[in-house]
Protein backbone atom coordinates (compact mmCIF):
# COMPACT_ATOMS: atom_id res chain seq x y z
CA UNK A 1 0.00 0.00 0.00
CA UNK A 2 1.28 3.43 -0.92
CA UNK A 3 1.39 6.15 1.73
CA UNK A 4 -0.36 9.15 0.21
CA UNK A 5 0.62 12.72 0.89
CA UNK A 6 -2.47 14.72 0.00
CA UNK A 7 -1.99 17.76 -2.18
CA UNK A 8 -4.45 20.49 -3.01
CA UNK A 9 -7.69 19.37 -4.64
CA UNK A 10 -8.05 20.04 -8.37
CA UNK A 11 -9.64 23.36 -9.36
CA UNK A 12 -12.76 21.45 -10.46
CA UNK A 13 -13.37 20.16 -6.94
CA UNK A 14 -14.39 23.32 -5.11
CA UNK A 15 -16.10 23.02 -1.72
CA UNK A 16 -19.46 23.67 -3.41
CA UNK A 17 -18.79 21.03 -6.09
CA UNK A 18 -17.68 18.48 -3.48
CA UNK A 19 -20.89 19.12 -1.52
CA UNK A 20 -22.98 18.77 -4.70
CA UNK A 21 -21.30 15.48 -5.66
CA UNK A 22 -21.60 14.12 -2.12
CA UNK A 23 -25.33 14.87 -2.11
CA UNK A 24 -25.78 13.18 -5.50
CA UNK A 25 -23.91 10.12 -4.28
CA UNK A 26 -25.84 10.05 -0.99
CA UNK A 27 -29.12 10.04 -2.93
CA UNK A 28 -28.01 7.19 -5.21
CA UNK A 29 -24.73 5.48 -4.37
CA UNK A 30 -24.67 3.72 -7.74
CA UNK A 31 -23.79 7.04 -9.41
CA UNK A 32 -20.13 7.42 -10.29
CA UNK A 33 -19.91 11.09 -9.36
CA UNK A 34 -16.16 11.12 -8.63
CA UNK A 35 -15.06 10.08 -12.13
CA UNK A 36 -14.08 13.54 -13.42
CA UNK A 37 -10.73 13.42 -15.23
CA UNK A 38 -9.17 16.15 -13.04
CA UNK A 39 -9.99 14.16 -9.88
CA UNK A 40 -8.43 11.03 -11.36
CA UNK A 41 -5.33 12.94 -12.47
CA UNK A 42 -4.85 14.45 -9.01
CA UNK A 43 -5.19 11.05 -7.34
CA UNK A 44 -2.81 9.38 -9.79
CA UNK A 45 -0.25 12.12 -9.23
CA UNK A 46 -0.45 11.60 -5.46
CA UNK A 47 -0.05 7.84 -5.88
CA UNK A 48 2.77 8.06 -8.46
CA UNK A 49 0.58 6.55 -11.20
CA UNK A 50 -0.22 3.42 -9.22
CA UNK A 51 -3.22 1.96 -7.45
CA UNK A 52 -2.75 3.03 -3.81
CA UNK A 53 -3.74 -0.45 -2.64
CA UNK A 54 -2.15 -3.02 -4.96
CA UNK A 55 0.46 -0.73 -6.59
CA UNK A 56 -0.47 -1.75 -10.13
CA UNK A 57 0.41 0.96 -12.65
CA UNK A 58 -2.71 2.64 -14.04
CA UNK A 59 -3.56 5.74 -16.07
CA UNK A 60 -6.55 8.05 -16.45
CA UNK A 61 -7.72 6.31 -19.64
CA UNK A 62 -7.61 2.86 -18.04
CA UNK A 63 -10.95 1.18 -17.47
CA UNK A 64 -9.39 -0.18 -14.26
CA UNK A 65 -9.31 3.28 -12.66
CA UNK A 66 -12.18 4.06 -10.36
CA UNK A 67 -12.30 6.17 -7.26
CA UNK A 68 -12.59 4.17 -4.07
CA UNK A 69 -15.99 3.59 -2.54
CA UNK A 70 -17.54 5.66 0.25
CA UNK A 71 -19.07 2.42 1.46
CA UNK A 72 -16.94 -0.72 1.58
CA UNK A 73 -17.93 -3.59 -0.68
Amino acid sequence: MIKLIKGNPPDYLTEDKAQELTEKFSGDNSKRVWQHVSIKQALLQESHGKCAYCETFVDVASSYVHIDHHLHK
